[in-house]
């Protein structure tokens, strides 16, 4: 006997449709995603640029630091130099005097060691490995304070007028040395220079080659012409010094902010 289904009866086997309900979205919740998207990613961007900021503040202490204790080095320097000067010109005087007065056949032995001393100088070493760095490498971009980038540009500028100097000293000393050869016997202006290369005074009272005064009395103009050259040298030097001292109390005061 067959048996009969109602039309009611679901069959088990066959797929039942499956009715998803979706809920219509309306702009505030758009705006609202796009919002925290926006602030997510600014403020990924500010902490990247907060993190260069502080590595770049670190490696300007680090510059300037350095600056420091080259600047102080220089004022070591400008105080050996300056003193140095001052003994030097000492000497041209008296050399000078010696040239001029009749009585310089009695003093062969000042002559000779003041002839060979006053023609020498010293070579001013300034430290400037830092600024040198800073500027190959594009560091002095990181200094914040423009004043103080104005300080240390003035500071190092000033050096280009320093070696003009040194030029002029350095061309007036060669024209010394060539007027000194016409008077000074080579033998005992050898002499004079020990293996160390420092300068002795000559024992006894050794000649000049001349004693005419057309050939000393052009040699004394020309040391007073050096002089000239080295007072200018010191004069710039005591400078130099003032504004090292200024920009390391600036240098300190950016370093510790």
């Amino acid at each position: 006997m067959e048996e009969k289904h109602s039309p009611d009866q679901q069959n088990p086997d066959a797929e039942t449709p499956i009715i998803v309900a979706t809920q219509k979205r309306n702009w505030s919740s758009y705006i609202k995603e796009f919002i925290m998207l926006f602030l997510a990613v600014f403020c990924g961007f500010l902490a990247e640029n907060y993190r260069t900021y502080l590595s770049e503040r670190s490696q300007e202490k680090q510059y300037l630091t350095s600056m420091v204790e080259e600047l102080i080095q220089d004022t070591t320097m400008f105080n050996i130099e300056i003193q140095y000067i001052k003994e030097n010109m000492k000497k041209a005087d008296t050399l000078i005097d010696l040239l001029v007065s009749p009585d310089i056949r009695l003093y062969g032995s000042d002559v000779y060691y003041l002839g060979r001393t006053v023609s020498r100088n010293n070579a001013l070493v300034i430290h400037n490995k830092t600024i040198q760095q800073m500027t190959n490498s594009g560091g002095f971009r990181m200094i914040q304070s423009r004043n103080l980038s104005n300080e240390i540009l003035a500071y190092y500028n000033s050096l280009v007028f320093i070696e003009h100097l040194h030029n002029v000293e350095r061309e007036e000393v060669s024209k010394y040395r060539e007027l000194a050869i016409s008077v000074f016997h080579p033998k005992t202006f050898d002499a004079v220079v020990k293996p160390d290369n420092s300068i002795i005074r000559p024992s006894g009272n050794p000649a000049l080659l001349s004693y005419k005064p057309e050939q000393l009395i052009p040699i004394a103009g020309m040391l007073a012409y050096i002089k000239g050259a080295r007072k200018t040298l010191s004069i710039n030097y005591l400078q130099m010094k003032a504004d090292a001292i200024k920009l390391i109390q600036l240098l300190k005061k950016e370093i510790s902010e």
